[in-house]
């Protein structure tokens, strides 16, 4: 939709670590780069150039999502307030040609509040409504559970098909949960999955 010139969603991707969220927004340059898509990445502490970014970008004829990965806020830090400003736009600032992204480990990007004792249950919603206010700005929210036990054994065999593996699979399984034991890997993701095989090759090739 985007794209094509429709209107379209800023979108949150969350969810356990590991589990693709940045590969997924990363990965849509190869499947849309040919149709105009750009990507420009920022850090947190670049949320205060995004007024520069978008008048940059603004006159451009490609379609600009400015994706920030995991992006959180502390409860004393006011940082967010200036991305909601910029993301809401105002008749100078909004640009039809720009989208954001962003990848968390949660859904609320802005860690609750410690209320204070005493305050009245409309001052308690105001404070919690204001810090929440940046997670609005998100239209689509999609979330990345880990893997199943079936999902992730395709999972390891595919990284083990891409670096020319043979291994019988019932093998590479079990040393697989005896290697995230070893290295503490007590929630196995995609990219465990990924640098278990570069261990295992690694330990083949050297014998």
């Amino acid at each position: 939709a985007f794209l094509d010139g429709y209107d379209a969603n800023n979108a949150l991707l969350y969810g356990a670590r590991g589990t693709g969220k940045s590969s997924h927004v990363r990965a849509l340059l190869n499947e849309f780069s040919q149709r105009g898509l750009r990507i420009i990445e920022i850090d947190k502490s670049q949320i205060f150039d995004l007024r520069d970014i978008i008048s940059e970008v603004r006159q451009r004829k490609e379609k600009f999502i400015i994706f920030c990965d995991d992006l959180s806020f502390e409860v004393d830090d006011t940082t967010y307030k200036h991305m909601k400003v910029v993301m809401d736009g105002t008749l100078e600032e909004r640009a039809s040609n720009v989208l954001f992204y962003a990848t968390s480990n949660t859904k609320d990007l802005v860690k609750r509040p410690r209320l204070r004792e005493g305050l009245h249950y409309s001052e308690e919603r105001a404070i919690l409504d204001e810090k929440r206010g940046i997670d609005d700005r998100f239209g689509l929210k999609i979330h990345f559970e880990l893997p199943d036990q079936k999902i992730y054994r395709r999972m390891l065999l595919k990284h083990a098909e891409l670096q020319r593996l043979s291994a019988d699979p019932e093998e590479l399984f079990a040393q697989f949960r005896i290697w995230c034991g070893m290295n503490n890997h007590d929630q196995p993701s995609g990219r465990t999955a990924r640098d278990f095989i570069k261990w295992f090759v690694a330990r083949q090739a050297m014998g």
